[in-house]
């Protein structure tokens, strides 16, 4: 059954014009998010907490892959305050290849480790991003899987994150 949030917009190529999307919590209004904030498993560090796009979450339900254009998912980085309530940074994959398209060149990565997006790491392919993802199914590594009926953030609840974190990946030196 396709998603009932129709018209979500994927996440802007444009860095500048992400940044503002991402601060905004543009994607807040459609895309389907984890239940809560959890500790990173990756080098994303401190805590994380996923938001799949309508597209992605159709995907996923229909076992399409290759994920079609624009299928996106963003991630909040929370370090210093793991109960925040907004995140600290944010990493974004967006899939700019169409579906004959494979490999890390068919993925646009972002990440910030800095709400003001200094030091963000962006592009199409990005090596750092992508040898890390290459393991994951068409490069989307967690095994959260989203239901079709699952409601926007205006209908789950703040997330949870336990009162211990772990170490930020940035500071070993990780991205």
């Amino acid at each position: 059954m396709p998603s009932k949030k129709r018209g979500a917009a994927p996440p802007p190529i444009a860095p500048s014009r992400l940044l503002r999307w991402l601060r905004k919590g543009k994607y807040r209004e459609r895309y389907v998010p984890e239940p809560a904030a959890h500790p990173s498993a990756g080098p994303h560090g401190g805590y994380v907490r996923t938001w799949y796009s309508p597209r992605l979450v159709d995907d996923l339900a229909a076992d399409r892959e290759p994920f079609r254009r624009s299928a996106a998912m963003v991630k909040e980085l929370f370090f210093g305050d793991p109960g925040a309530t907004q995140p600290e940074g944010f990493a974004v994959m967006r899939r700019v290849g169409g579906r004959r398209r494979t490999g890390p060149g068919a993925w646009y990565y972002y990440e910030t480790l800095r709400r003001d997006g200094r030091n963000a790491y962006v592009g199409r392919g990005l090596r750092v991003c992508a040898n890390c993802h290459a393991g994951g199914r068409d490069f989307l590594l967690s095994e959260f899987r989203p239901s079709t009926e699952q409601g926007s953030a205006r209908e789950t609840q703040p997330p949870e994150v336990p009162p211990s974190r772990r170490s930020v990946g940035a500071a070993n030196g990780r991205l």
